[in-house]
């Protein structure tokens, strides 16, 4: 980063940095990290080499989940809810204090990586994010009302997690109350989200089939502030759900072979007790088990025979 920042003083760049090595299969082993990423802004602060350079650093999620908080409040909201900083240099927020302004105020608004791509788009086109223009945009609802609003426009405080293109299985904004593992409707909900995980690997005969190893938590899924209000990525409407007489609940499971343990939002009809899934994630670690899965999207629910 530092070495990019001196041969590019002058001239407009893009450089992205990833890095998960130390800290994706450890939490603890991040803070070795630390020492090194303040030192490299201490000495672009220093040489002042981002006087011209917007600076974003951002996680896809927080801390990895562990079995000692696995149910705990700030275990739900680690995995809904990823860093996300970004340092302006004081040139833009003088010429551009409209824009900077908005991209303030939405840091206690609901946002997602769909935003922040939208404000990067408009750092091709700085005409974009002028005052007059901002207050433009603004003003047309087809822009403020997407999925993808730009940071540097004026967020609705209001937003839900749907009109966000959120899932409601990663959406912060609900409650949980906790329910029996042990109820028929959660089994039989448990069973539907391992053979749905086995559909997914079915014709990869690499991967063993799982099976059941127990039921972990169950939750009872409710709205808070009508934060979650609307449809699902599934095109699951939360009020049909309720005139349907219907559950909506989280469910973790873990599986064998291997200890893998997964989340899943499952919706319960209660007229005709049909199950509909919207929603699973991994929330362990699977290290070298998926070796044999070449496509990365299947590898959390692959344990290589």
């Amino acid at each position: 980063m530092e070495r990019v920042a001196k041969a590019f003083p002058h001239k407009p760049y893009w450089f992205m940095m990833m890095a998960q090595y130390l800290s994706h299969a450890q939490n603890i082993m991040s803070i070795y990290a630390e020492p090194s990423i303040l030192s490299s802004l201490k000495y672009l602060h220093r040489k002042q080499l981002l006087n011209n350079t917007i600076l974003i650093m951002l996680s896809d999620h927080g801390t990895w989940w562990r079995d000692d908080i696995e149910a705990s409040e700030a275990a739900f909201l680690e995995q809904r809810l990823p860093i996300l900083y970004i340092s302006l240099p004081q040139k833009f927020k003088r010429k551009y204090p409209l824009a900077t302004r908005n991209l303030q105020q939405n840091a206690k608004k609901l946002t997602t990586t769909f935003d922040v791509y939208e404000m990067m788009y408009d750092l091709l086109n700085l005409t974009q994010v002028s005052d007059k223009r901002i207050l433009e945009r603004a003003q047309e609802s087809s822009i403020t009302a997407r999925r993808n609003v730009s940071l540097f426009l004026p967020i609705d405080p209001g937003r839900t997690c749907a009109e966000a293109g959120i899932t409601l299985i990663n959406c912060a904004c609900i409650s949980r109350e906790s329910a029996s593992v042990s109820e028929p409707s959660v089994i039989r909900a448990a069973n539907f989200v391992l053979e749905t995980i086995n559909e997914k690997i079915r014709e990869y005969p690499q991967c063993r089939q799982l099976k059941l190893e127990n039921v972990t938590e169950v939750f009872l899924t409710g709205l808070r502030r009508g934060s979650a209000r609307g449809n699902g990525t599934f095109g699951l409407n939360i009020d049909a759900i309720s005139e349907s007489h219907g559950e909506y609940f989280e469910i973790g499971i873990s599986t064998k072979p291997g200890g893998g343990k997964y989340y899943a939002a499952v919706v319960f009809n209660g007229f005709d007790g049909h199950l509909t899934l919207d929603g699973i994630a991994r929330v362990s670690i699977y290290g070298n088990d998926a070796d044999c899965m070449s496509d990365q999207d299947l590898k959390p629910f692959c344990y290589c025979k």
